[in-house]
Parts: C-alpha cells; structure tokens; sequence
C-alpha cells in the first residue's frame, strides 16, 4: 500500500497471528510487529507526539537532538550559521570537540528560517547554557506535554540507535562523536558518504503538517 508520507505509518504497526494449542486445544493470539515501526522502536508515536506538539524553541531543540544526535551543551553551542543544507558544524562537542555532521531534510526544514545567533537563547535573549537547554527542555517534555519521566537525551538515544541501523558500529560511533581513542582509531576512516547515507536514512515525520505547534521561525523567541 502507497502512502504520502511516512508518518502515516505511525500507529499501524502490523499485527502477527500466532497459532499455538493450550490444554490440547487449538488457540490463536495476535502480536504486535514492533520491528516493523518505521524506525523499529515501539516509541514512535510517542515521538511524533511531540515533535507536533512541542512549541518552539523547544521544539527545534528537540529536532536537533533527534537529526543530529546533539547533547544539549552543543544545542546550546550552535549557531545559525553553522548549518547549511549540507552539513552542521557542531562547535561545541563534549571535550570542546568539533565535527561536521550531514545534515538531516527534517532539521534542515526547521533550522532554514531561523535569524543569525544562538539557536538555544536565555530568557534575557542571550545564549542559552547547557543546563537551561536541558532544564527548560525536560520541563517542556514533562510537564507541558505530559511525558513523565522523559528527558531531552531520548532523541540522541533514538538518533544513535538508528544510524546503527541504519548502517554498521563504526558509522555510528562517528556520528554519536563518542569520545574515546579506541572509537575514534576505529571510525575515523568512514567515509563522509557512508554518514550521509546514514542520516538520510531517518525517517520524515512531516513536522510542519497541518496542527503542528509554531513555526521554525519562532524558534529564537526566548520563552
């Protein structure tokens, strides 16, 4: 079956018919196809719940760190100019590391709009620190949007989990920038292609369709 758009699928998952006999007598179950999800997590609709509903600038925050596998010191650490349509210069990578990163249709579509400046501000219109952008991030997630217990590192979770995927260990590794010698003598031959193929490889929510909260471009107002 043909489908517009890959968030269509969200909330479908195929179910399996299982016949098994109980006390000699015929039976029949139907599970659930997890794997089938379109990213292979049975937290799909959980994300696209709230990608749509996130309001900005949470929501691109959030958008970084799904795309780009971004912690929070380098959301806060990014600036407009550091993404083009190809590529995100993360400047402020854990270790004061910085590396280039492929840059994903979906955070392209949000970050494109932005004014020049500080993707994350403080309320006073500054630069947002790593623990503004990750205490206002939770408390949006939490308590805005009511998922208890879910933190911002969920979509760098998910980020790396599908890249793995996606591709093989050692594409991953240099995409989640882990920061340690053994990893790095590992991957740091992948080609940049093979890490394009990567992340375009993330599925299209489809995050500005019909509902969805805000726009990119109200991503810099301070909240």
């Amino acid at each position: 079956r043909a489908v517009d758009h890959l968030a269509a699928l969200v909330g479908r998952t195929p179910l399996v018919e299982i016949h098994y006999r109980y006390n000699s007598q015929p039976r029949r179950i139907y599970a659930k196809y997890e794997s089938m999800n379109m990213t292979g997590s049975v937290k799909d609709r959980m994300a696209l719940h709230i990608l749509r509903r996130a309001a900005e600038p949470y929501r691109t925050w959030y958008v970084l760190a799904r795309y780009a596998g971004l912690r929070c010191c380098e959301i806060a650490g990014l600036d407009r100019e550091h993404v083009t349509r190809e590529n995100l210069l993360v400047v402020a990578g854990k270790g004061g590391t910085q590396d280039s990163l492929p840059t994903h249709a979906e955070l392209w579509a949000v970050i494109a709009g932005l004014p020049p400046g500080p993707v994350a501000r403080a309320t006073d219109g500054g630069r947002a620190t790593r623990q503004q952008v990750k205490n206002r991030g939770n408390r949006h997630l939490q308590h805005t949007l009511g998922h208890v217990g879910v933190t911002m590192h969920r979509f760098r979770h998910s980020f790396v989990t599908d890249v793995y995927q996606a591709s093989d260990p050692f594409v991953a590794q240099r995409l989640a920038r882990h920061a340690s010698v053994a990893t790095t003598q590992a991957y740091a031959a992948v080609a940049s292609d093979a890490m394009r193929a990567a992340v375009a490889a993330l599925p299209h929510v489809n995050l500005f369709a019909a509902g969805s909260a805000g726009t990119a471009a109200a991503a810099a107002s301070p909240q």
